[in-house]
């Protein structure tokens, strides 16, 4: 079974949960000074803005990934074709 790839809304999700759930241990906890209700609420709109930055860096990634590459990389460099004429000094002395 292929995976497929997360998409934004998943990258959202995922902050959303992971910060509410982060903000309730701090309400639980003491760390802080705050109640649960308010850890899970603060804790959730961190998330978000976690996932939101996740997602557009991903986005960022995905669109850049193939125009980043050098041109010399793409197999159109202009000695592509040199090696042929030079060939037979490739493999030792022949004199």
């Amino acid at each position: 079974m292929a995976k497929e790839a997360p998409t934004g809304m998943d990258y959202l999700v995922r902050g959303i949960l992971i910060g509410g759930s982060l903000g309730v241990f701090i309400g639980l906890s003491g760390i802080l000074d705050i109640n649960i209700a308010r850890g899970a609420g603060l804790g959730m709109i961190a998330g978000f803005l976690g996932g939101l930055t996740l997602a557009r860096k991903r986005a960022d990634k995905d669109t850049m990934a193939p125009s980043s590459r050098p041109e010399s990389d793409s197999g159109d460099s202009i000695d592509s074709d040199s090696g042929d004429s030079d060939s037979s000094d490739s493999g030792g002395d022949s004199d």
